[in-house]
């Protein structure tokens, strides 16, 4: 399989992940299905697995207590124009209906109305919030004073073996899932499972010969 059509069929699984764990509504879920038809296919597939990289990465309920604004904002969730929500934790539990953030119902993240607390995602979602594909994560003081994000430290990479998302930034190129190289294709993986079978296969060609 090439590298284009294994991104596809990843991107797709982690499509499939972020709406099974309740990150990603309905409608906007079936708008980058359809999207992964068309000619902008490799952002979309890309993107769904950077955001599953990222949500995996995020700290959960209670795990950012006492960072105040050096507390990295990792998502952002808007609907109808002006509500806006910004994503510091996820909800510790299944469901995501007690993640916590920063809210607006009436604007930006510097608003007389914007509050700091807990946030049902799946109340936004119920209510056409969409998830911002296009929001990179920077700490609540950046995002109050206006400064853009930075890329996280995830390098995102999905496994072509068993689709397990990892992060490859440090050279953690195994798969946590099922030890294979995570960085490369099937053909080239070289974990040791891999090159034992290879000898294994290279030696019985070798055997057959006349």
């Amino acid at each position: 399989m090439n590298d284009v059509a294994e991104t596809l069929r990843a991107g797709a699984y982690a499509l499939g992940w972020l709406s099974e764990q309740g990150f990603i509504g309905t409608s906007q879920a079936e708008a980058v299905a359809a999207g992964m038809l068309g000619e902008e296919a490799n952002f979309f597939a890309e993107k769904m697995i950077e955001l599953r990289a990222r949500i995996e990465q995020m700290p959960a309920t209670y795990q950012t207590e006492g960072k105040g604004e050096n507390a990295v904002v990792w998502l952002h969730y808007f609907a109808g124009g002006r509500a806006n929500w910004w994503i510091i934790e996820k909800d510790c539990e299944a469901e995501q209906l007690q993640a916590f953030g920063l809210a607006n119902l009436f604007g930006g993240p510097t608003g007389q109305d914007a509050e700091l607390g807990y946030i049902s995602l799946t109340e936004i979602l119920d209510n056409d919030g969409e998830l911002d594909f296009h929001f990179t994560p920077r700490t609540l003081r950046e995002l109050k004073e206006g400064k853009e994000g930075r890329p996280g430290p995830a390098i995102a990479q999905s496994c072509s073996w068993c689709h397990e998302i990892n992060d490859i930034s440090a050279g953690n190129a195994l798969c946590k899932g099922c030890g294979h190289r995570a960085d490369v294709s099937r053909s080239e993986c070289d974990c040791d499972f891999c090159k034992g079978e290879r000898e294994v296969r290279a030696a019985f060609m070798e055997g057959r010969r006349p």
